[in-house]
């Protein structure tokens, strides 16, 4: 009788033992499971915010942030003789020569035939021209656009600052004057005198 009593206890403690045991598996299974997941979760947050930092670098490097040294250009949005409107702040991404200049300076007039060439070839930077019709000496809007189709040049981009703000927010104090503009918007320089194909090459090269 003793015998079975204590063969029946030892039998209950092995049950009770393998459960015990089973239980600390399963809950061993179940910690390295979550410990593994929270892991994963981690590694994935760790990878997401490498992502986001490229990203950033990317988006950075599209917007042209910090890529030249200085402060913007101040921005202007003027219509063309054809009364199209170009914004200098749509052209992110582009490096931009804005050249002022006018219709009685001899200088401005000696060098367009080269410009025409060059806004028709130059692929590495934009170029746009500004003058300002009843300011400094200039023919008025309707004159000025009338002599200046008569010239036949065909690539050439005029824009018309007929307020002055152009003038006053670049300070020009003469013709011509050429303004370098990064890709990223920021002002490079602005460079009073006739600049040929050859120098605004060589300006550019340095600008990013």
């Amino acid at each position: 009788m003793k015998k079975r009593l204590l063969s029946g206890l030892m039998a209950l403690l092995l049950v009770l033992t393998a459960c015990s045991t089973g239980a600390k598996e399963k809950k061993d299974m179940m910690d390295s499971k979550e410990t593994k997941k929270m892991e994963d979760k981690m590694d994935n947050m760790k990878s997401d915010k490498k992502d986001d930092m490229k990203s950033d670098k990317v988006k950075d490097d599209i917007n042209g942030k910090m890529m030249n040294q200085g402060e913007m250009a101040t921005d202007f949005n003027l219509p063309d003789i054809d009364g199209k409107m170009y914004k200098l702040s749509d052209q992110k991404g582009k490096k931009v020569y804005v050249k002022f200049w006018a219709s009685w300076c001899p200088i401005c007039l000696a060098g367009l035939s080269e410009l025409d060439e060059m806004s028709k070839n130059t692929k590495d930077y934009e170029i746009v021209t500004v003058v300002s019709p009843g300011h400094i000496g200039e023919k008025n809007k309707d004159d000025f656009i009338k002599w200046f189709k008569s010239l036949n040049y065909k690539n050439i981009k005029v824009l018309l600052d007929e307020s002055g703000k152009f003038i006053e927010d670049y300070g020009i104090r003469s013709t011509p004057t050429n303004v370098i503009v990064g890709s990223d918007g920021v002002l490079i320089k602005v460079v009073p005198g006739q600049l040929n194909k050859e120098a605004l090459n060589k300006v550019f090269a340095e600008v990013k």
